[in-house]
């Protein structure tokens, strides 16, 4: 196997596809779990994944878990395709964010869908409800772009070191190769989960392969890859283990091992940070449903039927809504009001065509 160090090129004979599979060396898995315990300084490199995690986590942990990355190997990276991929998603992960939250005062992901509250079951839209909502659209776009210009995340992913990238000779190789590949097939390989899911750009995880097989070669250094990758199985199995055909056709390539970590376990063991902590769907549809209930919406609920939403309180520690039924008003406890739900559903442009 060619393993000098110097610039090496991905084409045939040097790709996922046309490396063969090396038998690891007897002490390998020792020698990764040195590697994923960070007790050698090696190139650390982070997924999309991770650098996305970091805005669905509260503050202090995000500080925590920025400082801990920052402290690991010789380097911590992120290759050119991690980059765009990140740059690509943020603005989205950003509006669903407990940044946004702590910004809006309430559920952005809900304000998200708003605009489709106001089409009422009786005939037209309500002009003034609509102005309100509106309004509050405005408010939303301005809290998002005001959050994206002072982004702690991205101010500590810029100062990040990030790989080369591939020529477009080397992309164009590597989409030849990738198209070649049997998604339905047994045989793992990075990008097979976006394969079968993604048909436009299916291609991202297969570029940071090879930007890492670069890296590998061409810096003579083992290198630990942190992903968050668990169901599409493109780096690592359900166990969290990682491929072993990853590690023979790098080593075959580079004669170096490739430590892939999942970034979960390794942000509880060594920071003391719940890396996947996230809502239920039930949690997320009735704090969807809390951020909807906004003055002047018709709501449904199962004991008292149609009603209006009043005024939004608090009561001691709890937080309350007025709600004008029929029978009269009630006040309800909004941590229940998974029960009090939007009765109907409107179209964005039929609002717009609406107000003017």
């Amino acid at each position: 196997m060619d393993v000098s160090q110097g610039p090496k090129n991905i084409q045939q004979g040097f790709s996922f596809s046309t490396l063969e599979p090396l038998s690891l060396p007897a002490d390998y898995q020792n020698r990764l779990n040195q590697l994923l315990s960070f007790n050698e300084k090696v190139p650390v490199v982070l997924d999309t994944n991770v650098l996305l995690r970091l805005y669905g986590i509260s503050g202090s942990w995000r500080e925590k878990a920025m400082t801990f990355l920052s402290e690991l190997g010789t380097s911590l990276c992120i290759p050119k395709m991690v980059f765009e991929e990140f740059q690509k998603n943020r603005e989205k992960v950003v509006e669903e964010s407990p940044l946004m939250r702590k910004v809006l005062g309430q559920n952005s992901f809900a304000l998200s869908r708003e605009l489709k509250l106001y089409f009422d079951s009786f005939k037209g839209v309500d002009t003034g409800k609509a102005e309100v909502l509106l309004n509050a659209l405005e408010e939303r776009k301005g809290a998002v772009q005001k959050l994206l210009a002072n982004d702690p995340v991205m101010q500590w992913v810029e100062g990040l070191e990030v790989l080369q990238g591939l020529s477009s000779e080397e992309k164009d190789f590597l989409k030849q190769e990738f198209r070649a590949l049997d998604p339905s097939g047994k045989t793992p390989f990075p990008g097979k989960g976006d394969a079968l899911h993604k048909q436009r750009f299916p291609y991202g995880d297969y570029f940071i392969f090879h930007e890492l097989l670069k890296l590998m070669a061409e810096g003579q250094t083992d290198v630990v890859f942190l992903t968050l990758d668990t169901t599409k199985g493109d780096w690592v199995n359900r166990n969290k283990e990682p491929f072993p055909v990853y590690l023979e056709k790098v080593f075959r390539g580079t004669g170096h091992l490739f430590g892939v970590g999942d970034a979960t376990r390794i942000m509880e063991k060594n920071a003391g940070i719940h890396f996947d902590v996230r809502p239920t769907r039930n949690e997320e549809r009735m704090s969807e449903n809390h951020a909807l209930l906004l003055q002047g919406v018709q709501v449904f609920h199962p004991k008292f039927g149609r009603g209006v939403v009043g005024e939004r309180f608090v009561q001691g520690v709890a937080e309350m809504v007025s709600v004008d039924f029929p029978q009269g008003k009630r006040n309800l406890l909004l941590n229940r009001s998974g029960l009090l739900v939007p009765v109907t559903w409107a179209n964005f442009h039929c609002l717009r065509k609406a107000i003017g």
